[in-house]
């Protein structure tokens, strides 16, 4: 009887060993993996912001600077097309985003493409959103004139 069990804790003992050499040897296959993953990954990402700039150098592209005009246009464009319900989502229709694209460069005399009525859109977005959280606080307050948030020191 007692050999029997002896032999049944080696056995289980050499089992628990060939699982953690298992383990480990899966965990590093895992490691391997995941290492020359990101590797492909940077170098996809990196070809790929290449390729972007030249494409960019190739339009003439460059980054939009807007004035306060050209931004109050794109606002007002912006709720036409709301009006106009070609908003289905939280963006733009293809009529839309043309509507828009079009009507600004119109009467701006630009030549601004797609992607950058659309970052400039995102941007919006976000100032919206952290505009709105700020009013969120307590002893903020808005002023009726010009519309910026005023605070005292303590906030």
């Amino acid at each position: 009887m007692w050999r029997f069990f002896f032999v049944s804790l080696i056995a289980l003992k050499y089992f628990l060993l060939d699982l953690q050499v298992g383990i480990l040897h899966w965990e590093a296959v895992f490691e391997d993996a995941y290492y020359h993953e990101s590797r492909i990954l940077t170098s996809h990402q990196e070809k790929m912001a290449t390729e972007l700039d030249s494409e960019e150098l190739k339009l003439g592209l460059d980054c939009a600077q807007w004035s306060d005009a050209e931004e109050e246009t794109f606002i007002n464009l912006i709720v036409d097309q709301v009006r106009a319900n070609n908003s289905p989502t939280s963006s733009f229709n293809a009529e839309g985003w043309k509507y828009i694209r079009q009507k600004f460069n119109e009467k701006h005399d630009r030549s601004y493409v797609h992607a950058q009525f659309k970052n400039k859109y995102n941007v919006l977005r976000q100032r919206r959103k952290r505009y709105l959280t700020l009013l969120n606080y307590t002893g903020v307050i808005v002023d009726p004139l010009t519309k910026n948030p005023t605070s005292n020191e303590e906030v």
